[in-house]
């Protein structure tokens, strides 16, 4: 039987209540993170889950990418 080697190998097991486990998977849809793994330690380590939207930046893109054909375009001729 081969031994898996992990970086972290300390386990925590906690125990909630049904509401308690509600409002965790609710901050964890709101903070956009799917596995609590991840979610918890980053509350444990941080205090607090950092909520990153990227919208604007799409929007930002798509407006650049819209001035690098009219450029390509005029270029051309």
């Amino acid at each position: 039987m081969d031994i898996v080697k992990r970086e972290r190998y300390v386990q925590k097991i906690i125990r909630l209540t049904p509401t308690e486990n509600n409002y965790i998977k609710n901050k964890m849809d709101n903070a956009g993170r799917k596995n609590f793994n991840a979610f918890a330690l980053e509350m444990l380590i941080q205090g607090q889950v950092t909520i990153v939207d990227f919208k604007s930046l799409s929007d930002l893109k798509i407006a650049i990418d819209r001035v690098g054909k009219n450029v390509n375009q005029i270029a051309k001729k």
